[in-house]
């Protein structure tokens, strides 16, 4: 097998699928509606993952295989870079520009874990911005309260 990060996004996911596919095959062909049952997931999105026409979560990959009867090592040696791949293209992420894992800085200001600060504060500026112009929209209790009354002084 070609590594995957030769593979491009939609030949990994094509692959995948086929690997999906033949394990499928290799298990006897159990129904949709049974295999959907023991991994928790419809027999529809069964259909469409075995097909190719829907990219699935990685947790339903690894239940396939678990279900199909798959080893743990073709899963995780496999599958795993081919799913990664195909989701890295879907979600156009190259994956030389993803951040390793582990990599970043406490916020100082929430305490998230953080990868890209600069972008992480113009979100805590945006969030600062709105909630200022909440606590004003709300400084009243009701609109009688907001608008001049002709009994007071």
């Amino acid at each position: 097998m070609r590594a995957a990060l030769e593979l491009d996004g939609p030949a990994a996911g094509t692959r995948l699928a086929d690997q999906l596919r033949l394990a499928w095959v290799a298990a006897g062909r159990p129904s949709m509606s049974t295999l959907g049952d023991h991994v928790g997931y419809s027999k529809a999105t069964i259909s469409k993952v075995l097909s190719g026409k829907m990219a699935p979560a990685w947790r339903l990959v690894v239940k396939l295989g678990r279900e199909l009867g798959v080893s743990t090592a073709t899963v995780q040696q496999e599958w795993h870079p081919l799913w990664i791949a195909a989701d890295s293209h879907r979600w156009r992420v190259p994956s030389s520009s993803r951040p390793a894992y582990g990599a970043g800085e406490s916020c100082q200001t929430c305490g998230c874990w953080v990868t890209d600060i600069d972008r992480h504060r113009a979100w805590h500026e945006d969030l600062n911005e709105r909630t200022a112009r909440a606590a004003e929209s709300l400084r009243w209790a009701t609109l009688r309260d907001a608008l001049p009354r002709r009994d007071r002084p």
